[in-house]
Order: structure tokens, then C-alpha cells, then sequence
């Protein structure tokens, strides 16, 4: 499908939620960012997918964790691959192993952490210069 590039990134977090109710939350989130679900696979606003959830797999109309095809975007697996290298994604088969930077046109930014400090630094730079 034809659509403009987009930023696609991975976060690890901890939660008390189940898989269920964290998808009711990150639905909620990205309707409030402006996601309207007009076709499957089109292009949209946000999108907050759950790939992973230890030791837990759900299979339903809704929901199916992991994530069935994260091991065939590399537009997961790269950025996937920078936090967790060692994880097992397919078959043992770790995201390290299977991620591919450069190809399917993924282009590594940085890490997040990285990028916001250096959109950081260029925002403090700017004020300087306009002072």
C-alpha cells in the first residue's frame, strides 16, 4: 500500500493490567491522538500494537499476543532488536538475529533517548541564538 513514511518505535514497560484492558487503554489513546479506523493495514494517525506480554498468549477477535506477524516487519524487529537483542521472537530465533536495518526501507533514527536529547539540545540552541 501506497502511504507516507511513518516513525515506528518498540517501549518495554511493566503493568498490572492484562493484555485485554491494556489494549482497551492504548485504544483509547490513540482514538484521543485522532485514529480513525477506516481500512485494515491503512494509514493512520497512531498506531499502538502489543507484541509481547511474558509469559502470557492470547488468541481472540480482538487481540492475539504475540503479535502473529511481528517477526515478518522489520519495521518491529529493528527497533525491537535495540532494546531487547537476546529475545526470543520466532521459533528461538532472537529479533537480533532477524532484524535487518536498511532493508523494507528502515532507516535507523536512533534511540528515543538519543533523539530526544538531541531535539533537546537544538531547541536550547535556538533560543540561545535568538536571544
Amino acid at each position: 500500500m501506497d502511504q507516507p513514511d511513518f516513525h515506528n518505535m518498540v517501549v518495554e514497560i511493566e503493568t498490572t493490567l492484562s493484555p485485554e484492558r491494556l489494549l482497551e487503554v492504548t485504544s483509547g489513546i490513540e482514538a484521543g491522538l485522532g485514529r480513525v479506523r477506516s481500512f485494515a493495514d491503512g494509514p493512520r494517525t497512531i498506531d499502538i500494537d502489543i507484541l509481547l506480554c511474558e509469559g502470557v498468549t492470547v488468541q481472540n477477535a480482538r487481540l492475539q499476543v504475540p503479535h502473529p506477524r511481528m517477526a515478518q516487519r522489520q519495521f518491529v524487529l529493528v527497533p525491537l532488536a535495540e532494546i531487547a537483542p537476546d529475545l526470543p521472537v520466532a521459533g528461538g530465533t532472537s529479533a537480533g538475529q532477524l532484524a535487518k536495518p536498511g532493508t523494507e526501507s528502515v532507516r535507523c533514527r536512533g534511540r528515543l533517548a538519543e533523539l530526544v536529547r538531541a531535539g533537546d539540545e537544538r531547541v536550547a540552541a535556538a533560543r540561545t541564538e535568538g536571544s
